[in-house]
């Protein structure tokens, strides 16, 4: 649990794939992170890491066929093209309870932010180390304690939104007992992340079919008028529904969220498993979503009027034949592991 009586839980979300999207909104906890002590949290820990999936109920995605023969279609390549030689690299966080650590990355005008299973950190850009704590509550506090976050938080992400000049960052939490399910939100006051955040813990707790589904494996985005979170609807204590419901699509309306007020988003399901945000730097560029439908083929899906009905249309697109290798070469070495094939972050660059 996260320490919440569940009499206060709101009810479940009614959603159903096809159906029009459903309005909610979220009222904001206002934090000033220059309070945390301490500032940075780098307590040590040894031994093997803990998978989150072991705090989860079991779930189960629906397949991927990676075994067609090869299409032909040939695989891109490097452009000739001149490129900025990154300077001299600096450590980010080290190693914390969770495994893997689904490494996510922001970079603003002067800070580099960062999240990891579960922690966050932001560094200035020559690596001074600004801040660093955990996102659940065994922080001192931890970044999201103070807006109900409990024990458990799992699968952060984060990016900065150069359309308003905000870092944001997102995690999920789930707690079983009264079976509660969240998006948690944060938002930096302006372009740099020390001082005001304001934090939004949106409720996540899907009821279709006579069943309840919870939110895992989030996709997170941007375009110039939302920002998009995606996630995986996964049933809860063998009801009668389908054990995976499809995916969740959340539009939420930024505008609020610039002044700290009350954030307004917007629900509508998809069809399919682990649909990712694309993230779209460029003014008048609308945001994607995207899956890999098989080991040939990505489903694309446009999003009509996010601010006002939004609905989604999708397209199959082919792709040169995926390889399912399951093990990535490092600078030191190989062995490391890419977990599945599912995608992991997109951007929209030139249409």
């Amino acid at each position: 649990m996260s320490g919440r009586d569940p009499a206060t839980l709101p009810a479940a979300l009614p959603r159903a794939v096809g159906e029009a999207a459903v309005t909610g909104c979220t009222e904001p906890t206002i934090i000033d992170t220059t309070r945390f002590r301490p500032r940075i949290d780098r307590r040590v820990f040894d031994g093997a890491g803990v998978r989150p999936a072991k705090f989860l109920p079991a779930h189960k995605k629906p397949p991927i066929d990676l075994r067609r023969p090869d299409n032909g279609l040939p695989s891109g390549s490097m452009e000739a093209r001149a490129r900025t030689r990154p300077g001299v690299a600096f450590p980010g966080i080290t190693q914390t309870p969770w495994r893997p650590p689904d490494p996510s990355i922001a970079v603003g005008p002067d800070h580099v932010l960062e999240t990891v299973n579960m922690k966050i950190a932001w560094y200035e850009k020559d690596g001074t180390p600004v801040f660093e704590q955990f996102l659940d509550d065994s922080g001192d506090p931890g970044f999201f304690e103070e807006v109900g976050a409990g024990a458990f938080t799992f699968d952060p992400k984060c990016f900065y939104d150069p359309h308003v000049d905000r870092y944001v960052v997102l995690a999920l939490e789930y707690y079983g007992g009264a079976g509660e399910a969240w998006i948690t939100l944060a938002v930096s006051d302006d372009d740099d992340p020390e001082g005001i955040w304001f934090k939004y813990r949106t409720w996540a707790l899907v009821e279709s079919q006579a069943s309840q589904y919870w939110v895992d494996y989030p996709g997170f985005g941007y375009d110039e008028d939302a920002w998009y979170v995606t996630g995986n609807l996964f049933e809860l204590n063998d009801g009668p529904g389908p054990g995976f419901l499809g995916g969740l699509l959340r539009v939420i309306d930024k505008q609020g969220a610039m002044a700290g007020e009350t954030v307004e988003w917007k629900d509508v399901l998809a069809g399919g498993a682990s649909w990712q945000v694309a993230q779209a730097p460029d003014a008048g560029q609308p945001t994607r979503i995207m899956r890999q439908a098989a080991g040939d083929e990505i489903e694309v899906g446009r999003i009509a009027d996010p601010l006002g009905s939004p609905t989604i249309t999708t397209d199959i697109v082919q792709v040169p034949t995926i390889n399912g290798d399951n093990d990535a070469p490092t600078p030191v070495g190989g062995g490391l592991w890419i977990v599945d094939p599912r995608i992991m972050n997109a951007t929209i660059r030139e249409d």
